[in-house]
């Protein structure tokens, strides 16, 4: 189960509209992630790279199983936010479990908040797989 530990929204100049936009978006992305639901995840991701986007957690998903997503933190300031992600994971040939801090920028554009940038914080407590830069980039 999607493992929700907190969620914690910082920052001055933001409507209260765009906070509740920015939770609903984080915990969203988080729960396509811990389902494997590409479409999702893809609508938090701009317009123009979802198509590649799309592809590349495919063949991520092809060879690894997400066991589950804790949201350590979210901090944002005006339309800008920093989440924080650890994901549970294992190949999928290999039961072994691992785990990942992922941390992603946010930004709100006119279609809401989207991912700008999603990169590992810290290495992986095992192995790391052929396709696990997929799933967390």
């Amino acid at each position: 189960m999607l493992g929700l530990i907190g969620l914690w929204l910082h920052g001055c100049g933001a409507s209260p509209t765009q906070a509740g936009a920015l939770r609903e978006a984080v915990y969203g992305y988080a729960d396509g992630v811990r389902w494997g639901h590409i479409g999702r995840m893809s609508r938090y991701i701009p317009a123009k790279q979802r198509e590649d986007f799309a592809r590349r957690k495919r063949a991520a998903y092809a060879v690894m199983k997400v066991h589950d997503v804790e949201l350590r933190s979210v901090d944002r300031a005006g339309d800008r936010a920093v989440a924080e992600l650890v994901v549970t994971w294992s190949r999928a040939d290999n039961p072994v479990l691992a785990t990942e801090t992922v941390r992603q920028v946010w930004r709100y554009a006119d279609e809401g908040w989207e991912i700008v940038s999603q990169r590992s914080a810290a290495g992986a407590t095992e192995t790391k797989p052929a396709g696990r830069e997929e799933l967390f980039q």
